[in-house]
C-alpha cells in the first residue's frame, strides 16, 4: 500500500452494544463456572463426609478391638502403675494404637476442610470487588 491509501482509512468505530455484549459473556462465563465449582464442591464434600464416617466408625471399632481402650483406661484408672512401668505401658499403647485408620479419617477431615476453603473462594466471583469492571 501507498502512503495515500493508509491516510484514506478511517477507523472503524465498534457497535453501541459490543461492550455490553462483552459484559454479559463475561457474567454469563462467571455463572457458568461458580455452578461448575458448585458440583465440584457437592462431589468432593459428599464422597469425603462418607468416606470419613465409614473410616472413623472402623476407627472406633479397632480401638475397641485393639487393647488401646485398655491402656488409656489403665491410665486413668491407675495412673501409679502406668507410670511405674511408664516404658512398658508407653511401647504398648503405641503399638495398640490403630495408626492406619487415624491417618486415613484425618486425610478425609482434610479433604472435607478443603472443599469448604474451595467453595468459600468460588464465591468471590460474585463478590463486588470482582464484578466491577474497571475500564
Amino acid at each position: 500500500m501507498e502512503e495515500k491509501d493508509i491516510a484514506e482509512i478511517k477507523p472503524i468505530r465498534p457497535p453501541k452494544q459490543l461492550f455490553n455484549d462483552i459484559k454479559g459473556r463475561i457474567k454469563a462465563e462467571k455463572k457458568a463456572i461458580f455452578r461448575k465449582r458448585v458440583a465440584v464442591f457437592g462431589a468432593l464434600a459428599s464422597f469425603s463426609i462418607g468416606g470419613f464416617s465409614f473410616i472413623f466408625y472402623l476407627f472406633t471399632q479397632s480401638i475397641f478391638q485393639s487393647e488401646f481402650g485398655y491402656f488409656l483406661r489403665l491410665l486413668v484408672n491407675d495412673p501409679a502403675d502406668a507410670f511405674a512401668n511408664w516404658r512398658d505401658f508407653s511401647l504398648s499403647l503405641v503399638e495398640s494404637f490403630p495408626l492406619e485408620q487415624a491417618l486415613i479419617s484425618l486425610v478425609f477431615l482434610f479433604v472435607i476442610v478443603e472443599s469448604f476453603i474451595f467453595l468459600k473462594n468460588s464465591r468471590r466471583l460474585y463478590s463486588p470487588e470482582f464484578n466491577e469492571s474497571r475500564v
